[in-house]
């Protein structure tokens, strides 16, 4: 009576977690946090918070930029 996940249901997970995870891990550095926060949008939720910070956060510009 237990609650089975199978393969197929863990594998989607883990390509659901990438496919939301790698473009925020890819985000974070410009707007001045670190890339490691990205792990926490293997949660949905998170990836909702993660789309506030970006939408009200001025990017930061490195000196590359500024030049």
């Amino acid at each position: 009576m237990g609650f089975d996940l199978g393969l197929p249901s863990v594998v989607l997970v883990f390509m659901m977690a990438a496919v939301f995870a790698t473009p925020i891990w890819m985000l974070l550095p410009k707007f001045g946090m670190s890339k490691w926060w990205a792990i926490l949008a293997v949660n949905p939720a998170f990836v909702f918070i993660f789309c506030w910070i970006f939408a009200f956060r001025d990017p930061v510009q490195t000196t590359e930029e500024r030049a």
